[in-house]
This record gives structure tokens, C-alpha cells and sequence, in this order.
């Protein structure tokens, strides 16, 4: 049976839970036996995604703690993608993330289930990973102080820019390989 309530369910929680007062107390209930039926998947997805962001957010980190990118008028959080200086993921990055994917796979189980955590994960590994280097780039980095605060979208873009350069394609390639390969080392190996 198709899953499709799990790519969409992790957002519509906070959304549901504020919809409740206007559509009763059942669909509270409805909701709460959804949740609790696909728990084990939904904690999944989350320690998927949260793994995937730290692998992602510590290059960041690796990249902006040289003395130079701390310097604010460097301004590395705009440097061009073809700057040595920018973050990006190594060999290693990519084989943690092929086995982290392969592991959550193999614990998902099932084929459909798998590809919607895949497409659920990597919406929160954009929007995680989105948040903090906004956050790095304006507090640690320390442009927050230089810039007002109607320069938040370029801020937010700029990390956007940074991200998604970071992830797409290689990475979620690793990731949906490796969600996959897991799902189906789980189906030979069940007996």
C-alpha cells in the first residue's frame, strides 16, 4: 500500500494540530492514529535527515573556520561556486552519505515507503541545512552586523545558493541510491 501521507505528513502536523480547533476533535484522533501507526517510519526519516544535515553542516563549518572566511569583509558567504574557499562535500562525504541512506533503506523496508521518506528527507535536509548556514552566515560570520535587517533574503539566499550547489545532484543521488540499495538488500536477505 502506497504511503503517501509520509512525504507530506511531517508538515502538516503543526498545520493539523492548528486546523484541529476548526475541524473537531475526530480528525485529532485521525491524525494521532496515523502518527502512531507510522511512527517507527517517521523517526526514520528524522534521524535520516538530521544525520544527512550534520554530514552536510560540518563541511560548512570545516569551510568558515579558517581565519580568512571569518574575515567580514571577505564576505566568503558570497563568493562565487567556483571559489576554492566555498564548502563543498569530498569522496567521504559522499560514501557516509550512501551508507547512512543504505541503512535507512534497509530499516524502512519497503519500496514505496522508501522513495517518499527519500523525497520527505530531502525537502527537511534543504530546509535544515537552509536554516543554519542563514544563521552561520549572519551571526557567526558575523554579516548581520555589517548588513540591515531588510538584507535577510539575500542572507537566505545566498545559503540557498550554497546548499543547493552542496546537494544537487551528487548528494541526493548518493542518498536515493543508497535508500534503495538498503530496501532491496532488506528484500533478499528476508527470508
Amino acid at each position: 500500500m502506497a504511503d503517501e501521507g509520509l512525504i507530506i505528513g511531517l508538515f502538516v502536523v503543526a498545520i493539523s494540530l492548528a486546523g484541529s480547533l476548526f475541524l473537531g476533535k475526530d480528525y485529532l484522533k485521525k491524525l494521532g492514529s496515523w502518527i502512531e501507526e507510522k511512527r517507527i517510519q517517521i523517526i526514520i526519516v528524522v534521524l535520516w535527515t538530521v544525520t544527512l544535515s550534520l554530514v552536510v553542516i560540518r563541511e560548512f563549518n570545516a569551510a568558515y573556520a579558517s581565519p580568512l572566511a571569518m574575515d567580514p569583509d571577505y564576505r566568503v558567504a558570497f563568493a562565487p561556486s567556483y571559489s576554492y574557499l566555498v564548502p563543498r562535500l569530498y569522496g567521504l562525504d559522499y560514501v557516509a552519505i550512501f551508507v547512512i541512506s543504505i541503512l535507512a533503506g534497509f530499516a524502512i523496508r519497503e519500496v514505496d515507503a522508501v522513495l517518499f521518506g527519500f523525497l520527505s528527507s530531502a525537502v527537511l535536509l534543504l530546509i535544515c541545512v537552509i536554516s543554519y548556514v542563514s544563521w552561520f552566515i549572519w551571526y557567526i560570520l558575523g554579516l548581520g552586523t555589517l548588513l540591515d535587517a531588510s538584507m535577510v533574503t539575500t542572507i537566505i539566499w545566498a545559503a540557498f545558493l550554497n546548499v543547493f550547489r552542496m546537494i544537487f545532484p551528487l548528494a541526493l543521488l548518493a542518498t536515493f541510491l543508497g535508500s534503495i540499495s538498503g530496501c532491496l538488500i532488506r528484500d533478499f536477505t528476508r527470508p
